[in-house]
């Protein structure tokens, strides 16, 4: 959770510079690059609000979720790869628990017309061993 703030905060302090940067080129432009800087100031002081009531409701987003939230994935998991590990990454990201599924042989053969290379054992292993899965079954 930490990343989705840090990424939250870049992101809101991008938005802010930008917007300043868009509202003093266009207030510049309306002033004939005149010099009212009472006018801009009440319109920093505007978007400063603004961007604390974001910054509220984004600090509420942060918080820990009051409940358990159990997150379910399931699939072969033949041959274990980044792609799987990143994928429990953001299945775990969405929830307080992730639970994840391992097909046995005979679905895999049946869905794919081919047998898994590992068998159900050690494909369940390697699941378990993913440090974003909290529990892992057959």
């Amino acid at each position: 959770m930490e990343y989705l703030f840090e990424s939250r905060q870049l992101l809101l302090n991008a938005a802010l510079a930008a917007s300043v940067a868009l509202l003093l080129d266009r207030w510049l432009r309306r002033r004939g690059r005149g010099t009212g800087k009472d006018a801009l100031a009440r319109e920093l002081a505007r978007l400063e609000a603004r961007a604390e009531a974001v910054r509220e409701a984004l600090a509420g987003l942060d918080e820990p979720p009051q409940r358990e939230v159990r997150i379910w994935m399931d699939g072969a998991f033949d041959m274990m790869h980044y792609g799987h590990a990143n994928a429990f990454r953001k299945g775990r990201a969405l929830g307080t628990h992730l639970i994840v599924g391992v097909n046995d042989d005979e679905s895999i053969l049946r869905c794919k017309g081919a047998p898994p290379l590992m068998n159900d054992e050690e494909r369940l292993a390697m699941v378990q061993a993913c440090k974003f899965v909290d529990e892992g079954g057959a």
